[in-house]
């Protein structure tokens, strides 16, 4: 096999975020006496978003995205409301999604014993380990690392030093980084010196000029990667 160790990122990948996320804010807004629709989602998701990328570039703190992300949504929708309450409300119920990627469990139970899996993530140490072992997926899981708890965030070098220094006899150059974001994931594993895999299923084509070793749009596409057809879904 061409690799022995795959760093695996766990939201948009392994774990459906999108629906955990639906259901927690839905939840939130609802125990706040609060209106929920598409748009206020909509709206939601684009100070999320904004916010994570800062964090991931380091602009932002774990607890300014926190309070920041609810605080911009309700003045933008003019809506009452804590933001403290509301994202304590949002990160109870977001621990509780186990929500899974089609396909996930059936790759890892393939993968279980021939090659070693870790989980990369950015994001909270509790709410991130609840939904993993929520998700009934832990069981093929080597270790999980969280950026909250590892110190710094993926695509930064540090995160990946920390993961290396973590796991014993660990060969960058049998190691494939397989993610869903082009900045986090695979610039963060080209960094690293690593091999990437983009799970991309919408078909979208931009990959930044970055330098991707494969694409798949499909979770069961890896298992012919990492089995050995190494020039399957190989970026040229």
């Amino acid at each position: 096999m061409l690799y022995d160790t795959l760093l695996l990122d766990a939201d948009g990948t392994l774990l459906d975020f999108d629906a955990c996320e639906e259901v927690a804010l839905h939840y939130t807004f609802a125990q706040n006496g609060l209106p929920y629709d598409r748009e206020i989602k909509r709206v939601y998701r684009r100070y999320n978003d904004a916010l994570w990328e800062q964090f991931e570039r380091g602009e932002v703190s774990k607890e300014q995205l926190q309070q920041l992300r609810f605080a911009r949504t309700l003045q933008h929708l003019q809506l009452p409301g804590d933001p403290k309450t509301l994202n304590r409300l949002f990160m109870q119920k977001l621990g509780q999604g186990g929500f899974t990627i089609p396909g996930a469990g059936e790759v890892l139970s393939a993968l279980y014993g021939k090659v070693r899996m870790v989980v990369v993530t950015n994001g909270i140490t509790a709410t991130q380990h609840s939904r993993m072992q929520r998700s009934g997926l832990l069981p093929y899981i080597d270790r999980t690392f969280v950026s909250d708890e590892t110190g710094s965030q993926k695509p930064h070098r540090q995160f990946f030093d920390y993961v290396f220094e973590h796991l014993p006899q660990l060969d960058p150059a049998r190691t494939l980084m397989v993610g869903d974001t082009l900045h986090a994931d695979m610039l963060g594993g080209q960094q690293a010196g690593l091999d990437t895999c983009w799970y991309e299923p919408t078909g979208r084509k931009s990959d930044k000029g970055l330098k991707i070793t494969y694409r798949i749009a499909n979770l069961c596409d890896l298992l012919a990667i990492v089995l050995g057809e190494e020039h399957a879904h190989k970026i040229d």
